[in-house]
C-alpha cells in the first residue's frame, strides 16, 4: 500500500552492478509527491578491463586528494565517487586508504629512477651530477604537495597504526638498499668519499627535509641556499676523482 512517509524499495541490474532505488511518499495535499532516490549498493564482478581502470582511478584521485586534504581527512567514499564503485568495492583493490597511501607514495618515489639516469646523461662528472641530484631532486620534493603532506604530523602515526611497523620498515629498508648500492659503486669507482654508506643515505634524506623548513629558512632566499647546499655537499662527497669523471 502507498502510504505517506513510507519507503517503496525495488532493485534491479544495471551496467554489472545492482541499484537500489527508494521511493519516498510524501503527502502534498491534494496528491501524493514520490522523490527517487537512487543507491549504488552491491558491485558485482568485474572484468580484467574494469579492475585496470578502477585501480587507475583510485590511484589517480587518492593522488589527487591526499595532496589537497591530507591522508587524515580523505574519505573512502570521496574516492570510490570517482571511480563509480561501491564503497564495499574499494576494499577489492586497497585494504584500506592508508595502503592506497603508500602505492601513491612508491609511484611518486619512482622519479628517483628517471632522475638518476637523466643526471648521468647531462652531467660530465660524478661531482657535477651529484649537484644535478639536489637541486633537480629538492625541486621536485619541493613542487610535489603530495610529498609534502608526507612529513605532517599526522601522516606517520596514521600509517604505522594502520599499515604496522614491519610494512613501513620494510618500505624504508628498500629505499635504503637501493641508495645505498648507488653510493657504494661509486666509493668503488674512486669517485665519492670513503664514509659508511648508511651515513650518505641519511646525509640525503636530511638535504630534502630542508624543503619543509622553506619559511624558517626564508622564501626569498630558499632557491639559493638549496644551490649553495647542494654545491657544496657535492664539492665535500666527491673525490678529485670525482670532480673530473
Amino acid at each position: 500500500f502507498l502510504v505517506p512517509g513510507r519507503k517503496v524499495c525495488y532493485s534491479y541490474l544495471c551496467d554489472h552492478k545492482y541499484f537500489l532505488v527508494i521511493w519516498f511518499l510524501e503527502k502534498d495535499p491534494p496528491r501524493l509527491h514520490y522523490r527517487k532516490q537512487e543507491a549504488l549498493i552491491v558491485p558485482t564482478e568485474f572484468t580484467e578491463q574494469e579492475k585496470q581502470r578502477i585501480q587507475e582511478t583510485l590511484i589517480a584521485e587518492g593522488r589527487r586528494l591526499f595532496s589537497k586534504y591530507g591522508l587524515k581527512r580523505t574519505a573512502i567514499a570521496e574516492l570510490c565517487r570517482a571511480a563509480g564503485i561501491a564503497k564495499g568495492s574499494f576494499y577489492a583493490f586497497f585494504t584500506s586508504k592508508e595502503d592506497l597511501f603508500m602505492t601513491v607514495m612508491e609511484q611518486e618515489e619512482e622519479f628517483r629512477h628517471q632522475l638518476l639516469e637523466d643526471v648521468y646523461r647531462d652531467a660530465p662528472s660524478t661531482r657535477s651530477a651529484v649537484e644535478l641530484i639536489f637541486t633537480r631532486g629538492l625541486k621536485f620534493v619541493e613542487q610535489s604537495e603530495f610529498l609534502q603532506q608526507l612529513y605532517t604530523e599526522d601522516t606517520y602515526p596514521q600509517l604505522l597504526r594502520k599499515l604496522g611497523k614491519e610494512r613501513l620498515e620494510a618500505h624504508q629498508h628498500k629505499d635504503e638498499q637501493e641508495l645505498t648500492g648507488f653510493i657504494t659503486a661509486l666509493q668503488q669507482q674512486e669517485v665519492l668519499i670513503q664514509a659508511k654508506p648508511e651515513a650518505v643515505v641519511g646525509l640525503f634524506r636530511a638535504i630534502f627535509l630542508l624543503t619543509l623548513h622553506k619559511r624558517e629558512i626564508g622564501e626569498e632566499i630558499f632557491d639559493e641556499v638549496m644551490e649553495l647546499t647542494a654545491r657544496v655537499v657535492a664539492s665535500g662527497l666527491t673525490t678529485d676523482k670525482g670532480a673530473e669523471q
